[in-house]
């Protein structure tokens, strides 16, 4: 019964398009909410790839959902937050944007760093990171592409 309910709760969780926005980025981009899921997802399974399969730890899916899921709220929150310290500067909105987003690709990578340190205490510290990195490498090529694609293309 347990199981059932967390499963519902991360259901509902990821069908609320404020909440299961992605990254610290994903605030400021007005795509269909599958996007944010997708990449969601995506980081689980780069998660689960990179602790699980390359690197050999013994890791539960349910803690992989749940870190993955609290780390990406928390790196949206803190995304607003960056974009409010760049708002009102006399920058065009292209280079507004172009410092918001890679400021909050380096931040993410961090906080979700943070975040997996307190699921994955048997795991090092330099093993996290680099799941980290490579979940967040992964995700921001995907808002790359939209980014460059909302921008540079025309």
């Amino acid at each position: 019964m347990k199981k059932y309910f967390l499963f519902s709760f991360i259901v509902v969780l990821l069908m609320l398009p404020e909440i299961a926005r992605a990254d610290g980025y994903m605030p400021f981009m007005n795509y269909d909410p599958f996007l944010f899921f997708a990449i969601i997802v995506l980081e689980m399974f780069v998660l689960y790839l990179t602790l699980g399969k390359l690197l050999k730890y013994q890791i539960r899916l349910w803690k992989i959902i749940v870190a993955v899921l609290l780390a990406n709220i928390v790196t949206y929150i803190l995304g607003a937050l960056i974009f409010m310290l760049f708002w009102g500067r006399s920058l065009n909105v292209l280079q507004m944007e172009s410092l918001v987003f890679v400021t909050s690709f380096f931040v993410t990578i961090l906080v979700e760093w943070l975040v997996l340190l307190l699921f994955f205490k048997s795991v090092s510290k330099k093993d996290l990171f680099v799941s980290s990195l490579l979940m967040n490498f992964v995700s921001y090529m995907i808002l790359a592409y939209f980014f460059i694609e909302r921008f540079l293309i025309k």
